[in-house]
């Protein structure tokens, strides 16, 4: 049997025995994407936050209402929607798990497929083996979050842009996966810019263009649903607020908001519930970075060690498990990102680095998000470990002689 399927075997069996023992199978959360789902199941439309005794709520309660929504894209939401049905809930879970587990082994082939092309047969092996084999890819894909979907498109951007000349309607293609994961995480927003600016840089000036307006067409129904829901322009999401103010604020990463804050918060009732709050986030954010300049720069210093290294704020990543595949793939990247530089042949995938930090530094450093952009770094893994495979031969055979 070839050694890419036998790895995917094994990416499988470690996937369904981790979802013995991770997870809970039986438990009915699926953060605010299951919440969303509920109420528009339920006849609430898109709706999520609602006040309950001076408490924000957003958890599905039968027979309330809640404010209507654009906290989080619909994407996500989307992709639960069909397995919301099922009240069974074991079953439901169940289901969640095997799909994304499915995506999860779609992209551990892409991620063959791809190594192979730019670094040859053994790198490709070793940096499938390492998204079969490290724990926080494992529990990525039991997780009900969008993370295995950001995974898999962002790779095949990634493939297509460096591949352009192998498809025919390669414009399109990325056009259209580009929808697709800003369906699921806004911020990749970002990275289409990113893209854009250098298709622009690179004289390809139909592509700078094409791309971002058939991605503003795509995204343009949920736009205007935004307009008429809250009778203001909101393209994307009103969780930018919180995001920012998360990552940018006197107390601590992570943080919330004072009482007096949250007071103000909750005492705005009316249907545009999620812009107030947006807004009032943002509104704290530059009287924090006016008032305090100095520890706002500290701070996104802070937030890019935090989102390469890792974040000590969350208990759940401060173990050995978790911490030692990390430094490894860490400090492979590193040596095979340096070792095969090529803005030629790579800058694609540099510009995804940057992308990604850019709003780790800007919003909040969260383990997950280095989780989506850690599947790109594998390839450089790949190369550098089969790289110091030969090198420590060779100086075997060197000393034996």
């Amino acid at each position: 049997m070839n050694k890419i399927h036998l790895i995917a075997i094994f990416a499988l069996a470690v996937r369904l025995f981790s979802s013995f023992i991770l997870p809970d199978p039986g438990k009915d959360y699926y953060w605010e994407y299951g919440e969303l789902a509920k109420n528009l199941l339920n006849g609430n439309g898109y709706s999520l936050f609602r006040i309950d005794e001076q408490i924000i709520e957003h958890h599905y309660t039968p027979g309330v209402k809640p404010f209507i929504s654009a906290y989080m894209p619909p994407g996500y939401v989307a992709f639960l929607l069909p397995f919301m049905l099922l009240d069974n809930f074991d079953l439901r879970n169940w289901l969640i798990y095997t799909a994304q587990i499915i995506i999860s082994l779609m992209t551990l082939y892409l991620i063959y497929f791809f190594t192979k092309k730019l670094f040859g047969e053994n790198p490709a092996l070793i940096a499938s083996f390492l998204f079969a084999l490290i724990p926080e890819f494992i529990i990525g894909s039991l997780s009900f979050t969008p993370t295995v979907l950001y995974q898999l498109l962002t790779l095949l951007i990634l493939y297509v842009l460096s591949f352009r000349s192998e498809f025919r309607k390669a414009d399109l293609a990325v056009g259209l996966l580009f929808s697709l994961v800003i369906y699921m995480r806004s911020e990749a927003v970002v990275f289409l810019g990113a893209v854009s600016l250098m298709l622009f840089l690179m004289k390809k000036y139909r592509s700078a263009i094409f791309i971002p307006l058939f991605v503003l067409l795509t995204l343009a129904p949920w736009s205007i649903r935004n307009y008429y829901a809250f009778h203001q322009f909101v393209p994307l999401t009103t969780s930018y607020g919180l995001n920012l103010y998360r990552g940018n604020n006197k107390s601590e990463l992570g943080y919330w908001g004072n009482p007096a804050l949250l007071k103000e918060i909750r005492d705005y009732k009316n249907y545009d519930f999620e812009l107030n709050m947006s807004r009032i986030y943002v509104r704290e954010v530059g009287e924090y970075y006016s008032a305090h300049p100095a520890s706002a720069v500290i701070n996104v210093g802070a937030k890019f060690f935090y989102f390469w290294y890792f974040y000590p704020n969350y208990s759940k990543v401060n173990n050995v498990a978790y911490l030692a595949p990390a430094i490894l793939i860490l400090f492979l990247f590193i040596y095979g990102a340096f070792a095969s530089y090529s803005w030629g042949r790579y800058g694609w995938f540099y510009l995804f680095f940057i992308s990604s930090t850019v709003i780790a530094m800007s919003f909040m450093p969260l383990p997950r998000y280095q989780t989506m952009m850690k599947t790109a770094m594998l390839p450089f893994c790949g190369f550098a470990a089969y790289n110091l495979f030969v090198l420590l031969n060779k100086k075997k055979t060197v000393a034996k002689t």
